[in-house]
């Protein structure tokens, strides 16, 4: 049945719609009534703008007990649907329920004292006068480059991205992890006892002057590995969502990288964070 469901999913995403439903009825066939299923169904009619199908069926969902109750990823595609036909008020309590349900069933909750910690240390950390006499990796020109696409999640980034990558020597990356994997990994790379950012300062140690070319190695070797780059592209995006956390350590391994900060009104970007599931930013999602 998962395999089933899986395929419908794809294909929905690939709007290939009728597709989409043949496979989903293969997958009812074997679990009738699965949640997973049903409101796979609903995504599908809500896509095709069949917004009342969408919500009759994930009003009629039961849970295996009979009883109704809507759990946190029904009441998601309910507060978009009805959204979409302009039940605003109804859409927004869909969601905060949504959000609180999440926040119970995972006992998650907003970081914001790891969060503002963090944050601290980076600002304390890559000052003026400090960056002005720390090593930066040399640029490499064997090979395509970063280009660094910056925003808050659903800021835009995604369309910038595909706007960017129609140019033959632009491919595309997508959400590239690796920056962040650096900052965690990066004191056993400089053979550091700090943490980062703290940590870099073993670049002025005359050992490590010339460390920061091996981590810039480190990121290009897993991008190659993805098998993202193209034949006679000179650049490749990486819209990670939250890179511009860490601006500073990007200017030191990429001193040359071009990077575009994508602003959306905050209103709009609040507002289509809360109408997600998303898992950026310690748990930044579920704050209501």
């Amino acid at each position: 049945m998962l395999t089933w469901l899986g395929w419908a999913r794809m294909e929905e995403a690939d709007r290939n719609f009728a597709r989409a439903f043949e496979l989903l009825d293969k997958a009812a066939a074997l679990a009738p009534e699965h949640q997973g299923v049903e409101l796979s169904r609903a995504v599908l009619h809500g896509r095709m703008q069949n917004y009342d199908k969408a919500l009759a069926i994930l009003d009629g969902m039961k849970r295996p007990d009979g009883e109704h109750s809507f759990g946190s990823d029904e009441l998601m595609e309910k507060g978009r649907l009805l959204d979409k036909i302009g039940r605003y008020d109804e859409a927004f309590a869909a969601y905060d329920e949504s959000k609180r349900l999440a926040r119970t069933a995972t006992g998650n909750a907003y970081l914001d004292a790891p969060a503002n910690e963090l944050f601290g240390r980076l600002k304390g950390f890559f000052q003026n006068g400090r960056l002005g006499f720390t090593p930066r990796a040399r640029v490499r020109t064997d090979g395509p480059q970063p280009l660094f696409i910056l925003g808050f999640p659903r800021s835009g980034t995604t369309l910038v991205e595909q706007t960017l990558t129609a140019h033959p020597r632009i491919c595309a990356g997508d959400e590239l992890p690796f920056i962040n994997e650096i900052t965690q990994i990066m004191p056993r790379m400089l053979n550091s006892p700090l943490a980062y950012p703290e940590a870099l300062a073993e670049l002025w140690m005359g050992d490590q002057h010339e460390a920061l070319d091996n981590v810039r190695d480190y990121y290009l070797q897993r991008v190659r590995q993805l098998g993202i780059l193209t034949e006679g592209a000179a650049w490749f995006t990486d819209k990670m969502p939250l890179n511009e956390t860490h601006l500073g350590l990007i200017a030191l391994l990429f001193p040359q990288a071009p990077l575009i900060l994508v602003l959306r009104h905050p209103l709009d970007v609040v507002l289509s964070v809360f109408s997600n599931h998303l898992t950026h930013g310690f748990f930044l999602q579920l704050r209501t």
